[in-house]
């Protein structure tokens, strides 16, 4: 009774403190995430971007207008063919000018239309990156989170660990105090007592720790402290035929790698443009006023519309654009190799992880059983250890025994929502999640 009476006292010390923090939903902290993450900010900032660029306004013609003065203050002469000379100093003489001019290039090679369906797929490389982005900081605060869970699940276990042996301590006073005991046997129920306190206390700090990363994944101050959902739901229906034709459709990194691609093939034919001839329109409006003190002139002044045309076409560049364009195409093929090997990297991880998802899952079947049968044990070790017919060594191992498989079950749980959340992200599936 006594032993129960101080596992209560403890777990409701714990219980207290958790319902004096704010309790943190894992939707919640994906929700902060998305808010304040500096990765999120960043992609949706870079696609922000994307979609400004993303437009025909280039491809528009240009506006320009230009004015200027200049005045100048000269020593002259002048002397001419006929007629007296002319000569003075500091003349003063002005020159005025103002244009506008409008410029259009209206073909050039096809390279305008090319160029804008590579803004276009830059617009989709900005929001798959941004959906890159969301998977990895998703992926990250899930497995953050259910770490939480996992570290303090584990101090309550600590926690029963250390309640038995608070009560064997106390047992084995007793037992000294009317000589049933050694002094041995009691320092040795002091080590392990404190032996216990101490893997206690850096249990406590890991989970500390781990909701300080969870705060810094969602961008909030380090020491909020916070209480997590007690319970980890693990998707036991993950097929591997399911996930393999969803990753070839549905993957993030390949869908950029396809994207890469594309840009490659709009660069040879940005090369290719070059061989073609470019036509510019040009239309505006001229005025100048000159001033002189001295000359043929004193005032000169011309005004009035120009426009043309000019068109360039480029024969010869020393083989350039034959270079451009094999270059180009080299990098192509760059871009299908690199894809594939992606592709084998994928499905290499694919496989590996899947087997780990199956692993976990049965290994958390294996541990719940062991865990129940250590509960057991332990229970029965104490009325046993209580009446005298259970040696501390034996008492000890069952401790360690049961501290063992709780670590191990639990420690399965998030290994196995770990494999989950990955072979999720892996499949496209985790932000339909």
């Amino acid at each position: 009774m006594k032993f129960y009476s101080i596992f209560l006292f403890l777990i409701s010390l714990s219980v207290t403190k958790l319902t004096a923090q704010d309790s943190l939903s894992l939707e919640e902290a994906i929700r902060l995430g998305l808010e304040n993450n500096f990765s999120i900010i960043l992609a949706k900032n870079n696609l922000k971007i994307a979609e400004n660029n993303n437009t025909w306004e280039w491809m528009l013609p240009s506006v320009a207008l230009n004015g200027g003065q200049t005045n100048n203050s000269n020593n002259s002469y002048l002397k001419p063919f006929v007629g007296p000379v002319r000569e003075g100093n500091n003349l003063k003489a002005t020159n005025t000018s103002m244009a506008a001019l409008v410029n259009w290039k209206v073909f050039d090679g096809l390279n305008m239309f090319v160029t804008k369906d590579k803004l276009e797929e830059y617009e989709k490389i900005g929001a798959t990156q941004t959906r890159l982005a969301i998977e990895n900081l998703l992926s990250s605060v899930v497995v953050t989170y259910y770490n939480i869970n996992l570290q303090e699940k584990m101090l309550v276990h600590l926690k029963e660990v250390l309640a038995i042996s608070i009560q064997r301590k106390k047992l084995i006073e007793s037992r000294y105090s009317i000589g049933n005991a050694s002094q041995l046997t009691l320092m040795q129920a002091q080590a392990d007592l404190n032996a216990d306190s101490s893997a206690l206390i850096r249990q406590q700090m890991s989970c500390k720790n781990s909701q300080a990363d969870l705060n810094r994944l969602i961008g909030r101050e380090m020491k909020t402290s916070f209480k997590v959902s007690d319970s980890i739901l693990i998707d036991n229906n993950l097929k591997y035929e399911d996930l393999n034709e969803k990753i070839k459709s549905q993957n993030t990194e390949l869908l950029l790698s396809r994207q890469n691609e594309r840009i490659a093939g709009l660069t040879i034919e940005q090369a290719r443009s070059t061989r073609y001839p470019q036509l510019s329109l040009f239309g505006g409006y001229n005025y100048s006023r000159t001033t002189a003190a001295i000359g043929f002139a004193q005032v000169s002044r011309s005004y009035g519309p120009t426009y043309g045309a000019t068109l360039s076409w480029s024969l010869y560049g020393g083989g350039a654009t034959n270079r451009n364009i094999q270059n180009a195409k080299i990098q192509k093929m760059s871009q299908e190799k690199q894809r594939d090997d992606l592709e084998l990297q994928i499905s290499h991880e694919l496989y590996k992880m899947y087997n780990q998802y199956l692993m976990n899952i049965s290994l958390v079947g294996i541990e719940q059983k062991n865990l129940s049968i250590t509960e057991k044990n332990t229970v029965i070790a104490m009325e046993k250890y209580n009446v005298g017919s259970l040696t501390d060594l034996e008492l000890r191992e069952i401790q360690s025994s049961f501290l063992d498989a709780s670590s191990r079950l639990l420690t399965a749980i998030y290994m196995a929502k770990q494999s989950e959340t990955e072979l999720l992200k892996m499949s496209g599936q985790l932000i339909k999640k």
